[in-house]
């Protein structure tokens, strides 16, 4: 293949399947070259840095921690919380449904350290990361691949394409190079989610730092970033419910923050004005039908698919997704390693 090269791999997208997935071929010896649209690699596990009268804060607007079940996961965040990259979730989180409030199921949560795009950050090290760099095309080039970016230029070539994207616009590039593939990333449904976030008095101080909520309001998770520090604010994230959100999709920001955060002031019963408001938009950001297999590879094409959506939505499982999809492509190309 390729003049006897290695096989030169694209991955687009370097959320948390898409860096798993590059750390792994590179383990093996390949130099993948990955694509994102974002401004810095990790997908859902953002962060913003905020000014706050005692310094900077960071507010995990994504993902707000994860848990490792599976022996090779927890094998790669152990190695992590040695280097102190990464470590165990001690927040006490709750859970409210039809049943009443009590605490989450005992599951060993992590978090980032000193924020949730800092271990990201460390996935991608030593990655080639093209940030700012959105595809919106896979271009045959008889049995290679090239990627036209949104600015109008146009990459190298590739023997492989790896879409590690939320399954719409994965369906959408996948098209017409491999129809097959986007009617099943078709079959995933994911939905959308506004996250807010504020400050607030730390005191009172509420009995949970996390609270999942199921009914029919329109908040589904509020979580203090803090942790109960002795800080005169915390810092608190929102993230509406999928019905709620979906509704107000297209709304203004500046309103949806408002909506939100009059929630959680009702939620904690605080009667105070809050500070530092901010808003995301997250158009896919939970998995409500997953495929139903880890990943999608295409050994004629050289073309697959991975992320979260085909196993469900676990920062774990993206992993997994991103990782196993490696291994197939490994195979495929005959890499040793």
């Amino acid at each position: 293949m390729n003049g006897g090269h290695p096989p030169q791999v694209a991955i687009i997208g370097a959320g948390v399947a898409g860096l798993a997935c590059g750390r792994r071929l590179s383990a093996s010896g390949l130099q993948p070259k990955l694509f994102d649209k974002g401004r810095r690699p990790g997908g859902r596990l953002a962060s913003r840095e905020i000014g706050t009268p005692d310094g900077p804060r960071f507010v995990d607007h994504g993902a707000q921690f994860f848990t490792a079940r599976g022996a090779a996961f927890a094998e790669e965040v152990a190695a992590f919380v040695h280097q102190n990259k990464i470590s165990p979730w001690s927040f006490r989180a709750q859970m409210r449904d039809r049943n009443g409030q009590r605490p989450l199921p005992d599951d060993t949560g992590f978090v980032g350290v000193p924020c949730m795009n800092a271990w990201a950050a460390e996935l991608a090290k030593d990655l080639d990361v093209a940030s700012n760099s959105e595809v919106k095309a896979i271009l045959s080039r008889g049995s290679r691949y090239a990627l036209r970016l949104r600015n109008g230029s146009m990459s190298e070539q590739f023997d492989a394409v790896i879409l590690a994207i939320p399954a719409p616009q994965a369906a959408d590039l996948l098209a017409d190079s491999a129809p097959d593939l986007a009617a099943a990333a078709r079959t995933a449904q994911l939905a959308p989610c506004w996250a807010a976030w504020c400050a607030l008095p730390s005191q009172p101080a509420p009995a949970f730092d996390a609270l999942r909520l199921d009914d029919e309001g329109p908040l589904a998770w509020i979580a203090r970033q803090d942790g109960g520090s002795a800080d005169p604010e915390s810092i608190w994230l929102i993230h509406a419910s999928a019905a709620w959100s979906r509704e107000h999709l297209e709304d203004d920001p500046g309103m949806v923050a408002a909506s939100l955060v009059t929630a959680l002031q009702a939620e904690l019963k605080l009667d105070v004005r809050p500070r530092l408001i901010g808003t995301h938009r997250w158009r896919h950001a939970l998995v409500e039908r997953a495929l139903g297999v880890s990943f999608q590879w295409d050994a004629d094409l050289h073309l697959g698919t991975c992320g979260d959506w085909h196993l469900g939505p676990r920062v774990e499982l993206a992993w997994q997704s991103g990782h196993e999809l490696a291994e197939a492509v490994l195979s495929s190309l005959a890499v040793g390693g």
